[in-house]
């Protein structure tokens, strides 16, 4: 999906490079992927449901829902930080 649609995503704790349509240097939390443990990914409600084509969500192994609006989240947090820090870092990097 990443590659095929060529849209920008939100993503925080993963970076990866793009060669030749495949995926390589798949890092987590700065550490190579470990194929034998299991990740999680967090996402809003439309996006778990399908939503912008993300079907691979909707139709997952295994989803739970936390009945917590990413409306309300943002909400919760923003009681508590006043302020972002944004973090410069290049995330993908396209090799083509």
């Amino acid at each position: 999906y990443f590659i095929s649609e060529k849209k920008p995503h939100p993503l925080a704790g993963i970076s990866f490079e793009i060669n030749n349509n495949a995926f390589q240097n798949i890092n987590i939390q700065g550490k190579p992927i470990d194929l034998n443990k299991d990740y999680y990914v967090v996402t809003s409600d439309y996006l778990s449901n399908g939503g912008d084509n993300m079907l691979f969500f909707k139709n997952a192994s295994k989803k739970f829902d936390l009945n917590y609006k990413l409306r309300n989240i943002m909400i919760d947090y923003f009681k508590d930080v006043d302020t972002l820090q944004i973090n410069k870092d290049i995330r993908v990097k396209d090799l083509q």
